[in-house]
């Protein structure tokens, strides 16, 4: 797949009329091709990240709540006292 890897850049002018390389923003093209090859990555992984990932985590899992974990560590911590 050639180009797969590849960007283009290019400069947008910050103003009306830009004279020095200062006045412009950089800004680069990326390949469209990766956005659907991560969306469709994304959605089998979201199909098993809930049994991936160890219950006592929940960033990047939709399922799990912050709160819950704090209150399954308040709960264990009560125990153990």
């Amino acid at each position: 797949m050639k180009g797969l890897g590849e960007a283009v850049v290019t400069l947008i002018p910050k103003v009306k009329t830009p004279v020095r390389i200062q006045e412009f923003r950089p800004i680069s093209l990326c390949n469209v091709i990766y956005k659907p090859i991560t969306k469709v990555l994304a959605n089998r992984l979201k199909i098993i990240l809930d049994e991936v990932i160890n219950p006592n985590q929940s960033a990047f899992v939709h399922s799990r709540l912050t709160h819950a974990k704090t209150t399954r560590n308040r709960t264990g911590l009560a125990q153990a006292i």
